[in-house]
């Protein structure tokens, strides 16, 4: 893809070398997919140096292509100037007084002169029709003005102050200038789609110009996100690669809106032991029980990631609150001090005493179990999600537990 300002540049070259041949069909390439306004003038400027009396429709046709420009003024005013027809040269200023473009305000005053210079007398009436659409536009115009100013920093705000005939092909044409840019491809896709069904329907024209869109940016970004984004679109997982951890957890979500067998399938074939790809296969076995609600095949699926998956399986299992499978899993596998912590608040909120202890040494013992039960002098015990009724710390408050602490340490 050429970028944005090497288009003008090379149309440019050809003029100034009088290679009107190649100029040609460089434009014939090229002007229908363009909003860039230097290579249109240059086009104009070419018109008028070879065939002059095509000048007029020449400017007929790029206003009818770039008609929603911010910098279309001087090419509003060249059309006017070559005009004759009064209705004519009324259309092409209510192009101008409809859109917020720069120098609005002069526009509006060479349009009162206009229309002055025609009839005094019916000049008031006419503009006065036109004054209600100029104002709304030249408020539009003011919002605008502080974000055009820097455009690059500042695209979603412009996106969100325009109007909806306009937003369309606002997006289009800052996606051809910026064409680096991912978030204005997802944006650009988000917009027509809110459009449209919740079904995909290829044949309709804004999900044809999202999936073009949507191509285009993959080819030029290379983009990670773009691709899991157009794969979760379109159900098609054909382009993504499947080495990339974050592609195939899009690939993996796409089987699973398929079933059962299609997820298995898939992890099988993507995970092997001692798998290394521990947030995709987090994912997977996270992705499989919310299908099935199977906690031991889930924990088969975890067992592909061991050692570096232990942390993640365990309080996998703690927030299920299954208290007997993480038991299993730290009996079985090392985890992190963090994981244990994790481990002991759930047996101390719905579990008991002695398998509490187990996930400490003798000598952490009496300051892990401190801060699971105190905080200050509050009582805690009322915070505490999940607490059994029969649990033994239900009614103590953080002074009884200590007391009860220094007598447990006693016995060690």
């Amino acid at each position: 893809m050429i970028d944005f300002d090497d288009k003008y540049r090379k149309a440019e070259s050809y003029f100034r070398h009088g290679d009107y041949k190649n100029l040609e069909l460089y434009f014939a390439k090229t002007l229908t997919k363009t909003s860039n306004i230097k290579l249109w003038e240059l086009y104009l400027n070419y018109i008028r140096t070879v065939n002059k009396d095509s000048l007029a429709s020449a400017y007929a046709y790029t206003i009818q292509k770039i008609w929603f420009h911010y910098d279309i003024y001087q090419i509003l005013i060249d059309y006017i100037a070559i005009l004759e027809d009064v209705e004519k040269i009324r259309e092409v200023y209510n192009v101008g007084l409809s859109n917020p473009i720069h120098n609005l305000g002069l526009f509006f005053k060479n349009y009162e002169q206009f229309e002055m210079s025609l009839n005094k007398i019916t000049a008031k009436s006419i503009i006065n029709e036109k004054l209600p659409s100029y104002q709304n536009t030249f408020k539009l115009y003011q919002r605008l003005v502080p974000y055009l100013t820097n455009e690059f920093d500042s695209i979603d705000k412009i996106i969100e102050l325009e109007t909806d005939e306009r937003k369309q092909k606002i997006m289009e044409y800052f996606i051809e200038k910026y064409s680096y840019r991912e978030d204005l491809y997802f944006n650009y896709a988000e917009y027509l789609l809110s459009k449209c069904d919740d079904e995909i329907d290829e044949e309709n024209e804004s999900i044809i110009a999202v999936k073009n869109s949507l191509s285009q940016g993959i080819s030029v970004t290379n983009s990670v996100f773009l691709k899991c984004y157009y794969a979760f679109v379109f159900k098609d997982a054909s382009i993504l690669d499947l080495k990339n951890e974050s592609a195939l957890i899009c690939y993996l979500n796409i089987l699973s809106q398929k079933g059962e067998v299609e997820l298995c399938q898939g992890i099988e074939e993507n995970f092997t032991e001692n798998d290394n790809k521990i947030n995709a296969l987090d994912y997977a076995a996270k992705l499989y029980y919310s299908l099935t609600y199977n906690k031991n095949k889930t924990l088969e699926i975890y067992k592909k990631g061991v050692p570096m998956i232990n942390d993640k399986m365990i309080e996998f299992y703690l927030s299920l609150y299954d208290l007997q499978t993480s038991r299993k899993i730290f009996e079985k596998y090392e985890i992190s001090r963090e994981s244990k912590q994790k481990l002991a608040f759930m047996e101390f909120c719905m579990g008991n005493l002695e398998n509490l202890r187990k996930c400490f040494k003798k000598e952490e013992f009496y300051n892990e179990f401190k801060n699971l039960v105190t905080t200050s002098e509050e009582f805690v015990f009322d915070k505490l999600p999940n607490l059994e009724k029969s649990s033994a710390f239900q009614k103590l408050s953080s002074v009884e537990c200590i007391n009860l602490l220094k007598k447990l340490k006693l016995n060690f």
